[in-house]
């Protein structure tokens, strides 16, 4: 954690200390503090593995360096090299970052590989604010002509200064529809964040952006074998997760039965030091649900993650099936964590479930491959179309034939898949029209009130931004990898901080290691879709590593399957919370509060029959409900708690 507080000139009462402890947590105190114009940087080490790297060997995070005073927080995993390149005798991150400013200017995050936010401040007294690629911690700020406040952690901008704190319900609602193209909104009124990928210059009276990842800008990616794919490929997963493992003494694993953990579990444990375990946490329904999924889909994951423990005797897994929670766990100690809204999906407390037992295993790092289908396991679906509009007939029919759980006919299959990406939209409605159960219901569970959707002008924001789109673009690489991109919104590193900050457990994602993202762009189409195999590289990577019951599995893993009866075992408490939610003025006029009682009322008790139960719609049903409705809640309750309220 770091926060930098600069004065518009030096202050005899400001109290650096006291400062520091807007981001001090769990009883810790800071461990670095520098001196700067009016103010000070401060840093606090979240989790044992920042701590230990904190105050060890090379681990300076606060540093000055050729003008630049820089805190820095996360990981940067090519310092060594780049301490060699800048001939830094020091190579502790803050330095090198520093070293890498004064070399490079604004471009010095083009050469940095790491998961990272960084504070600058410098010699013109402005600061520079930057978050690594892909994933980072959050970065808030605010400024005035009295001050510039930036933070890991939204409380720190409003030090000595909590009259001004107020929600920002506009940008809210916006989450709510899943509209985050306003890529510098702050969770309050007059703050910002910094965007994921991004740096910028932040003066009392502006900011503005200097630099912006581009990950279209990587090259193509060409080599003469498969061989070659699948050994680069290979190499760079296994520096990914090796750079991942980096300072953890216990680590864990969110372990499912797909090729994406499994991958990153098989490459942890033949890097782990003899003698140390990786414990493995996988999500399950509760015991006695009926099992009742969609043709394709599997719901219990835990019989083909003991085929990949039998290879593996250093990986301990665990089932966690959450029996009798909901995604009301530990909520609201999430939420004060933050000071933001927890908007996740309503399977979060599962994920809760487990950090809680690997907090009480002694854990310190969780792995996760959040970022796996995107990256070394992707599906190649854009293939469908780049085959035919190439002709290459022959992978095309292979692509189409090869799915076992389709009962489409071929020449439906191809219109879907090849044909109806590339019409323009009235005629794809047209289409869709004549299905069974029309165009996808994905937009019909909407939960902001209408008149304050009126009023703000949010539905035809949101469809201008790209967000409400109920059409799939997989036309190109390029379209897939940027609407895969905007669902990967900036709540979820908030949402991660959260988690590290309540259990003391730091989680890290090698499928979004920059050079392996990069290198996994570049690739060749076939590469993931050949011979009407899906998932292909992952596959190749998997030969040795992987049990066949997982590497050659072509069913889908369903998570929080049993999420209908978790919500109706609940729906009365909801209602109540919905009655007291009505008493808000904030709340019912951002919260289309009748319709979440109506949504609420109207589910029904039983799934329907997998063989009844149509992939799009019922997946707009599952969103409308498992989806809109704790989101909703979260919503309201988030309303309250920036109001101070503790009654709702």
């Amino acid at each position: 954690m770091i926060a930098v507080y600069v004065g518009a000139a030096p202050s005899l009462d400001f109290d650096a200390r006291e400062f520091s402890r807007t981001i001090q947590i769990r009883g810790s105190s800071a461990s670095s503090l520098l001196p700067v114009p009016g103010g000070a940087l401060a840093y606090c080490p979240a989790g044992e593995i920042a701590r230990r790297l904190s105050q060890g060997e090379n681990g300076e995070v606060l540093a000055c360096h050729a003008g630049f005073n820089v805190a820095f927080n996360g990981q940067l995993a090519n310092r060594r090299h780049l301490a060699e390149q800048l001939s830094c005798q020091d190579a502790s991150p803050a330095r090198v970052y520093a070293a890498a400013l004064d070399r490079w200017g604004d471009e010095a995050d083009q050469h940095l590989t790491g998961h990272y936010c960084a504070i600058a401040v410098r010699p013109d007294g402005s600061i520079r604010l930057a978050r690594s690629p892909f994933a980072a911690p959050p970065l808030h700020f605010r400024r005035s002509a009295q001050r510039i406040v930036a933070s890991c952690h939204p409380r720190s901008l409003f030090w000595r200064d909590e009259g001004g704190q107020r929600l920002d319900l506009v940008r809210l609602s916006r989450t709510m529809l899943f509209d985050f193209s306003d890529r510098f909104a702050g969770a309050w009124e007059d703050c910002f964040r910094v965007p994921i990928g991004s740096a910028l210059h932040v003066t009392r009276d502006s900011h503005s952006e200097v630099w912006r990842y581009d990950l279209f800008a990587s090259p193509p990616v060409r080599f003469p074998r498969d061989e070659d794919y699948i050994d680069a490929a290979l190499a760079l997963f296994d520096e990914a997760v090796g750079h991942a493992l980096e300072g953890s003494r216990q680590p864990a694993i969110m372990l499912s039965g797909g090729l994406d953990s499994a991958s990153i579990a098989a490459s942890a444990v033949r890097q782990l030091p003899a003698g140390t375990t990786l414990r493995g946490y996988t999500l399950e329904p509760e015991d006695d649900w009926d099992d009742r999924v969609q043709v394709g889909r599997h719901a219990r994951e835990f019989d083909r993650v003991q085929d990949l423990t039998a290879l593996y005797p250093a990986l301990k897994a665990e089932r966690i099936t959450s029996t009798g929670l909901d995604f009301r766990h530990r909520h609201r100690d999430l939420m004060q964590r933050m000071d933001q809204a927890v908007l996740g999906s309503g399977f979060g407390f599962q994920f809760i479930h487990a950090y809680e037992q690997a907090e009480q295993a002694g854990c310190d790092l969780m792995l996760s491959g959040d970022l796996g289908n995107l990256t070394f396991s992707n599906t190649g679906k854009w293939g469908f179309v780049e085959y035919f509009l190439k002709g290459r007939w022959t992978q095309l029919w292979k692509a189409l034939r090869h799915n076992p759980f389709d009962p489409r006919p071929m020449w439906r299959r191809f219109a879907v898949l090849s044909l109806l990406p590339l019409v323009p939209d009235r005629i794809w409605r047209a289409v869709m029209r004549l299905r069974p159960g029309g165009i996808p219901k994905w937009n019909e569970h909407i939960c902001v009130a209408p008149e304050w959707l009126a009023q703000h002008d949010l539905i035809a924001k949101a469809k201008a931004a790209g967000a409400l789109d109920d059409r799939q673009h997989d036309r190109r690489r390029e379209d897939y990898w940027i609407s895969t991109f905007a669902e990967q919104n900036q709540e979820g590193d908030e949402y991660g901080q959260g988690i590290e900050l309540e259990f003391g457990i730091v989680s890290r994602d090698p499928t979004a290691y920059r050079p392996l993202a990069e290198f996994c762009y570049g690739l060749p189409t076939d590469q993931y879709l050949r011979d009407g195999i899906q998932r292909r590289l992952a596959r190749e990577m998997g030969r040795g590593r992987l049990p066949d019951s997982i590497r050659l599995d072509v069913s889908r893993g369903i998570q929080a399957a049993d999420w209908r009866r978790r919500l109706l075992r609940i729906r009365g408490d909801l209602m109540e919370e919905l009655d007291r939610f009505a008493d808000d003025p904030d709340i019912s006029a951002v919260i289309d509060l009748p319709r979440v009682r109506t949504m609420l009322e109207g589910m029904a008790t039983e799934a329907p029959k997998a063989s009844e139960m149509d992939d799009t719609n019922f997946l707009a049903d599952t969103i409308g409900n498992f989806i809109a409705v704790p989101l909703a809640i979260s919503t309201g309750r988030y309303i309250a708690y920036s109001k101070g309220r503790n009654d709702i």
